[in-house]
């Protein structure tokens, strides 16, 4: 009698029977890292550029800046007018020591007093800008400094700003050479070096000494 033989199936050993591990390097995503993880980037400190912007933007921040330079202006064009006529009377106070002028020091002989509409700053200002520099001409660079005060308060220009400044500075140094060029010619340099300034004297000398009087072509 025959004997019952296995099924050919159950003889065959299948190929790759065990698990095939997964290739996890394969598979694995790498994942980015988070924020979290990142380091930390150092903040950077306070941009006081931006906090300008800030400042201006804001419609009570540019009414303040505005109505300040409007007040700087009109300051600074009573301390030049003012040394104008005083000039001559606060050199004693400008030349001598600052504890001699200010208030309670000083005594006697030594007290110097400041006739300038604006104390000794304005005399300070005065000199630096009148005497040195421009002369009468000066008198145009608080008008500079006004108009721009108020643009910023109103937005408003009565004229137009960048015309106006380009003009008045030309206008500050040619009144400035042309009162430098009669000051030399009547030989006023005592008394009328305060209106041409340090710089319409100095530039007059010189074109003086290139071309005589006839540097007036060249000023004119």
């Amino acid at each position: 009698m025959a004997q019952p033989t296995a099924s050919s199936k159950s003889n065959r050993i299948k190929p790759n029977g065990s698990p095939r591990p997964a290739n996890t390097r394969r598979n694995t995503v790498r994942q980015p890292a988070s924020q979290s993880q990142r380091p930390a980037r150092p903040r950077p400190a306070t941009d006081w550029r931006l906090s300008l912007v800030r400042a201006t933007a804001d419609g009570r921040g540019s009414l303040a800046l505005g109505g300040l330079m409007m007040l700087i202006s009109a300051g600074l064009l009573v301390a030049f007018v003012s040394y104008l006529f005083t000039g001559h009377a606060d050199q004693s106070a400008i030349d001598a020591p600052l504890a001699d002028v200010l208030p309670g020091n000083g005594s006697g002989s030594q007290k110097q007093t400041v006739k300038n509409l604006l104390g000794l700053f304005g005399a300070y200002l005065g000199h630096a800008f009148v005497f040195r520099w421009f002369g009468v001409g000066a008198l145009g660079l608080p008008i500079i400094v006004g108009l721009a005060g108020f643009k910023l308060a109103t937005g408003r220009e009565p004229l137009p700003l960048s015309r106006l400044t380009t003009a008045t500075l030309f206008f500050t140094l040619w009144v400035s050479l042309l009162v430098g060029y009669f000051t030399l010619l009547t030989g006023t340099i005592g008394t009328g070096s305060v209106w041409c300034g340090g710089i319409g004297y100095e530039l007059n000398v010189l074109l003086r000494g290139l071309l005589g009087w006839g540097s007036i072509a060249v000023i004119g």
